[in-house]
């Protein structure tokens, strides 16, 4: 094999911001092999059973996948339904990670629960709180520099990942080292200050030693003020093939990534109230006739109010309160709070350095067995800056706590306090697997499957609070009334001046100052978890019947290791004892089959269970575990195959349910818990306070989805290809809270009794009977999926001109169009209302120039133009 040499050009475009506000220009150089003796050497060597052949893909459309049964099968021999995004679709597109990529995903779509989250997903209704890579858990923001292609399985499939989510995974396959010479340097240069850079090489050392390296370096900001991000990373795989049944390979990738983070949508907490009636100062009730104003203040209350640089104590004083039907109602109203406004500043971000290394070896026995181990090292450390409270309220205070006029009485603010959060995880993970290759007759193959797997992982998370530490009242630093919260009112804008940073405040007319320490959540949580399984893709009568049949066996094992507060409510970790949280077993099936009644037609039907065991400490309030995550599916449907693959298509239906969906409750069971140990209740009834819950505020929901999808891939035509696809997902809960519900209804009569037989004691317990009258009122079965969409439809098409002075110039057009997704849901006599945000279209186009030159060199600029629609 002779190497080829290769050189590439630099390409810079611009292109003029105009209406579309989200155009993206991409410069693309490289260099990539051209002649087939190349790609014929490597191919002379027999792939890997645990390995996918990319010589049978089909311009956009894959022909082999390992998301199946994680051996390489063609994609129409699996029962399940899996989409592949190729290397080529993903740089088309213009996507440089899995979010961006996702845009294109049919049933499913990146779906952060908040603006921290870089790992949820949603597949057909149901979500999926982190990814995998190269079959192992993943919990990083990955990039595009080292991804090859992208395995999105939707369904439930439980010998392929075990502890997963009945909706679907998704699944980065990252680059290996190939036995062919090739480099591609790439240059963007986009919409908001964008410019990145990557570096792929890939160089055969011997002719049993190939390594390839990635970089990347990625910088751009955002449409919403503040918001950007800055990547920098590397990636090294390498491939030895010591023997001829031998190969073992080689991964690290480190990279850093510094986000300054997007605002979630901010809650409404103000529609309630009039707007007009001013909330008296003092310790008095709240005015009559007055809707959803809380009661004044009974403790040290310091607010720091960035626009005039001053720390108050708003004690005694009200807020105004949200919704009476949805507590968690988002702000739509763009008057109240503009689209790109951010008044949480730059401070608001999210850091992360992480490392991982991959080490496996496949071993050929013979004709018929295949031995591979593997193991991989995942090590990352995220930085978060973040506000406690996201809720948009008004001032209902017509004076300062000074006694002057308030100038903000009536406007809207937003009051929070800071985070400083550092998670530090480590996760060592290891795998054997064996595969058997087994014809006992001419008419019946099986590939027979086996597998163990063990996993640790360890959490060191850490929360440091701003709190005041000069009071002169001696309080425990976790005290709510040494917490500093900050003030930032609307009309001000997200100016430096209104927003402020994270800086510890200090006030020169009280001299009070606060500092950040660590009052909560410094806990180590460790967990070990083991699997094994045992699974059979077997063909007969020549493929015209197929099936898969699958068992999985899991256990896990939690502890964590919380410290003590001492004496000034400080966390301390020295000494503190590790407390078994969580230990379980589980069993998984999966039963597929797939009839093939003619060569264009085939017939397939799958149903199969999910684990995912994720929430071990959660309890319920009467002390009894959550569990873990159950979830179980089934989904049936057709492909058609022409033209020898040039014209696939899919379609499915499906329905899937999730249990033991973990329910966080903790306002509700601290209302519950205050009623119990009021001092004025206890007062009239000795010993009340000992009815107070000892469990957790934890509780159980179930989920369920129903739908079906439609997938298209074309390419009849030279230097045509398409890709395209329709979903419909309907999901919603189907049972809700019952522990929690049971027992409030079990008490609230004789709560209410017994706040209307005594004035004092009705003061302390209306509010909480308040509050968990409001929580049975919401709390019931049929509430829609935040951030779902019903409908979802999706299409990428790009045309090469094959002749003339305009060949090999490369045309394509994209097209996204999801239906509105769920904001909230409101409840009222039992019944449950979704209230949906506007739908999104989305129109991408595509224009590029490929140039072949000496030496086996390929030069390539192209341009995206992302949203064009705006």
């Amino acid at each position: 094999m002779t190497p080829i040499t290769t050189f590439v050009r630099r390409a810079t475009l611009r292109l003029p911001l105009c209406a579309w506000g989200a155009a993206a220009v991409t410069g693309l150089a490289s260099a990539q092999t051209a002649p087939a003796a190349t790609a014929d050497n490597e191919e002379a060597i027999r792939l890997s059973v645990f390995e996918v052949n990319s010589s049978k893909d089909v311009g956009y459309r894959a022909g082999t996948t390992l998301a199946g049964t994680r051996t390489g099968e063609e994609l129409k021999n699996v029962p399940q339904v899996i989409t592949v995004m190729t290397e080529d679709f993903i740089k088309d597109i213009g996507a440089t990670d899995a979010f961006g990529a996702m845009q294109y995903a049919i049933g499913g779509g990146y779906k952060p629960s908040s603006s921290f989250d870089v790992n949820s997903f949603l597949f057909r209704g149901i979500e999926n709180a982190y990814q995998s890579r190269n079959f192992f858990l993943w919990y990083n923001p990955s990039d595009g520099f080292s991804t090859e292609r992208i395995d999105i399985v939707r369904g439930p499939n439980a010998i392929l990942f075990g502890d997963a989510d009945p909706g679907g995974m998704l699944n980065i396959n990252t680059k290996r080292a190939r036995f062919r010479d090739f480099t591609a340097v790439g240059l963007r240069v986009g919409s908001w200050n964008q410019w990145r850079g990557t570096v792929d090489h890939n160089q055969v050392l011997r002719d049993n030693v190939a390594v390839r390296v990635n970089l990347v370096f990625d910088d751009k900001d955002n449409w919403e003020n503040w918001v950007g991000q800055r990547r920098q990373g590397a990636h090294l795989a390498a491939t030895w093939r010591p023997f001829a049944d031998t190969e073992v390979r080689f991964e690290g990738e480190y990279s850093k990534l510094d986000r300054r983070v997007p605002q979630t949508i901010p809650l409404d907490q103000y529609s309630m109230w009039d707007g007009t009636t001013p909330f008296p100062a003092g310790p008095g009730a709240t005015p009559a006739g007055t809707q959803r104003l809380s009661p004044a203040t009974g403790a040290n209350y310091w607010v720091w109010d960035a626009s005039v640089g001053e720390l108050r104590n708003w004690r005694g004083f009200g807020q105004t309160g949200g919704l009476t039907e949805a507590q968690s109602a988002a702000v739509k109203d763009t008057s109240v709070y503009p689209v790109g406004l951010h008044v949480f500043g730059p401070s608001y971000s999210h850091d992360f350095n992480y490392h991982t290394f991959t080490v496996s070896v496949d071993q050929r026995l013979g004709d018929n067995l295949n031995l591979q181990i593997v193991g991989n090292v995942t090590t990352d450390t995220n930085y978060r800056k973040q506000t406690t409270d996201n809720s948009i309220r008004r001032d209902p205070n017509p004076t300062l706590p000074g006694g002057a006029p308030n100038p903000h009485f009536g406007e809207y603010y937003l009051e929070y306090s800071w985070d400083n959060r550092r998670a530090h995880h480590h996760i060592p993970e290891g795998r054997v697997n064996l595969v058997y290759d087994w014809q006992p007759v001419d008419w019946m193959k099986q590939r027979l499957f086996a597998s163990a797997g063990l996993r640790q992982e360890v959490f060191n998370n850490q929360v440091q609070r701003e709190v005041i530490v000069n009071n002169p009242t001696p309080l425990a630093f976790n005290s709510q009334a040494l917490l500093v919260r900050r003030r930032v009112y609307l009309s001000g804008g997200d100016s430096n001046a209104n927003t402020g940073s994270i800086d510890p405040v200090s006030d020169p007319a009280t001299g009070l100052r606060a500092e950040y320490l660590t009052t909560q959540n410094a806990a180590i949580n460790t967990t070990y978890s083991g699997n094994a399984q045992l699974n059979a893709s077997g063909e007969y009568l020549h493929g015209r019947f197929r099936t898969l049949i699958g068992l999985r066996r899991d256990y896990a094992r939690s502890y964590a290791q919380t410290g003590f507060r001492d004496t000034n409510g400080l966390i301390n970790r020295a000494d503190a004892p590790e407390r078994l949280r969580f230990e379980g077993y589980n069993t998984s099936l999966t039963g597929g089959a797939i009839w093939q009644p003619r060569k264009q037609l085939t017939f397939f039907a799958t149903a199969a269970e999910s684990y995912r065991p994720t929430g071990f400490g959660n309890t319920l309030l009467n002390g009894d575990p959550v569990g873990a995550q159950l979830g179980r599916g089934e989904e049936g449907g057709l492909r058609l195959d022409f033209l020898e693959g040039k014209l696939y298509a899919q379609a499915s239906v499906f329905h899937a349910k999730q249990s033991n969906r973990g329910v966080n409750l903790n306002t509700t069971v601290n209302a519950i818990n205050n009623i119990w140990t009021s001092p004025a209740a206890n007062a009239a009834r000795p010993g009340y306070a000992d009815n107070a819950t000892t469990g957790g505020s934890f509780d159980r929901e179930a989920v369920e989805s129903e739908g079906y999808e439609i997938e298209v891939w074309a390419n009849v035509l030279p230097g045509w290809t398409l890709q395209a696809g329709y979903g419909y997902a309907d999901a919603e809960t189907t049972e809700t809270s019952a522990t929690t519900r049971s027992y409030i209804e079990s008490h609230l009569a004789d709560w209410k009794a017994f706040a209307a037989s005594d004035p004092a004691v009705g003061a302390s317990l209306t509010p909480n009977i308040t509050t968990l009258e409001d929580f049975l009122a919401t709390s019931v079965p049929g509430a829609k999926t935040i951030g779902s969409n019903k409908h979802s439809f999706s299409l990428f098409t790009k045309y090469t001109v094959q002749g003339g002075p305009w060949k090999n110039v490369d045309f394509g057009v994209g097209l996204n169009h999801r239906s509105g997704s769920v904001i909230y849901n409101t409840a009222a006599g039992g019944a449950v209302t979704p209230t949906y945000g506007e739908g999104s279209t989305l129109l991408n186009f595509l224009i590029g120039y490929t140039r072949r030159l000496p030496r086996g060199v390929r030069w390539n600029i192209s341009l995206n133009l992302q949203n064009a629609l705006d």
